[in-house]
């Protein structure tokens, strides 16, 4: 049976289909050998790639290269099996890259990390309409006091990024090398209209200005704006900050020349690795080194947010009584050694705790070592009718950045320096409890 090399069955067939022996089986959609010894379908979205890091004038390059260590060609191109921009359609698609591919995060732009504190930089590729564009997010947000890990999910045809261009200083954000940009114009108005011939936006569309001199009064250098629906044209479009929002005024000329940048808008991506700074930079947004660590992405590497590793520890032994307004430690204490400083730890801690008085308030909290509280204490205060027991249960997000083993612990303390405050029942008995400590991917 002849089945046309660039047909959707010969795709599935030369790409997604094993078959045994010698000899090259990874074939792109026109015939092309890439990969030799064995075929890999979906699973795995970059073949015959690597990624490489550098750095230059506090500034951070990643660039895509074979494994041969030179930027992908036609003789050696690099595969990048994207999942179907369309959302109806359950297919996948398969990328050549065949000429060099890179980013740079300029300094400055620190993508939401800390000075010292431990960071991950994930590396995806977006297939914008045929070419193969970076983007680089870190997931952590609040960096030593982390407050959200932001997801990468492949499976979502739609993604949007922010042009890198710029401040980038945001962690949780998605940016990319541009998907377009040109010299621009924008009138002194109200509304604001930047003229960009030919610029193929639509509304939503993530945007940033730079400029030789000045921006016109109510636009700023490095700020993400938003192409919205109201005035645009094939050469002119107005801009908001928020999706949707208001179109930004202009009071002023400005000066210079003004250079437009669009993100990446609604097309598929990859996971295509990731970049570790075990100990963090001296100065966040100043790119003075490399990273310690870099990861290939593939079957068996955790995305953001996966759980890691998951240690319990549950006790009905009532813990010491404390009576003090000092912070005291509990039964509820266990050690966990992350495998990677850039990973985070969930503490939960689920447990009845007695106020044994009126008017006094017992305090709960988690602590990393002896003097680290984690996050906000919890109050339990009894207004009357005695010795109240209170079903408790407290989770914080941490970030210990270290492998080494780390102690978390409950602790207890009361507003009197006098008042018992404990884990156990009113009438005596001991109270189940259960401190979980988890190892997430950041």
């Amino acid at each position: 049976m002849f089945i046309s090399p660039g047909s959707r069955a010969a795709r599935r067939r030369r790409v997604a289909s094993p078959q045994l022996g010698a000899g090259p089986l990874a074939i792109d959609i026109n015939g092309n050998v890439l990969v030799g010894g064995q075929a890999f379908g979906f699973q795995l979205g970059m073949i015959n790639g690597t990624l490489a890091a550098s750095v230059a004038s506090n500034s951070l390059t990643i660039a895509v290269k074979t494994l041969a260590g030179k930027d992908p060609s036609p003789s050696d191109p690099v595969v990048v099996v994207f999942r179907d921009a369309a959302i109806n359609v359950g297919d996948y698609v398969v990328l050549s890259v065949t000429s060099a591919v890179s980013t740079t995060i300029l300094a400055s732009a620190s993508l939401g990390t800390a000075n010292n504190v431990s960071f991950r930089l994930w590396i995806v590729g977006f297939n914008d309409w045929g070419t193969l564009r970076l983007g680089i997010i870190n997931c952590v947000v609040g960096a030593a006091s982390p407050t959200q890990i932001a997801p990468l999910n492949e499976t979502n045809p739609q993604q949007t990024a922010v042009p890198i261009t710029g401040g980038a200083g945001s962690a949780g954000v998605l940016y990319s090398s541009d998907s377009a940009s040109a010299t621009i114009t924008i009138s002194n108005a109200s509304p604001a209209v930047v003229t960009w011939p030919s610029h193929g936006l639509i509304p939503n569309q993530a945007v940033v200005f730079t400029t030789t001199g000045g921006l016109p009064t109510g636009l700023t250098a490095g700020v993400t704006y938003y192409v919205i629906a109201a005035g645009l044209t094939a050469n002119t479009f107005e801009v908001a900050l928020t999706p949707g929002g208001a179109a930004i005024n202009a009071s002023s000329a400005g000066s210079g020349t003004h250079t437009g940048h669009a993100g990446v808008f609604l097309k598929s991506f990859r996971i295509l690795g990731y970049a570790e700074w075990q100990a963090g930079l001296p100065a966040a947004g100043a790119w003075s080194a490399g990273p310690g660590f870099v990861q290939l992405f593939g079957p068996g590497v955790k995305k953001p947010g996966d759980i890691v590793q998951k240690l319990y520890l549950t006790s009905n032994v009532a813990s010491s009584s404390v009576t003090s307004s000092t912070y005291t430690p509990t039964v509820f204490s266990n050690n966990i050694s992350p495998t990677s400083a850039a990973n985070l730890v969930l503490i939960e801690l689920s447990t009845w705790v007695v106020v044994n008085a009126t008017n006094v308030v017992g305090n709960v909290a988690i602590f990393r070592g002896g003097t680290t509280r984690i996050g906000t204490e919890l109050q339990l205060y009894t207004v009357s009718g005695g010795a109240t027991q209170w079903p408790t249960s407290l989770a914080v997000l941490d970030a210990p950045g270290s492998t080494s083993p780390t102690n978390y612990s409950a602790r207890y303390r009361n507003s009197d320096n006098a008042t018992l405050v404990g884990s156990f029942l009113v009438a005596g008995a001991n109270a189940t409890g259960a401190l979980i400590l988890t190892e997430i991917m950041g």
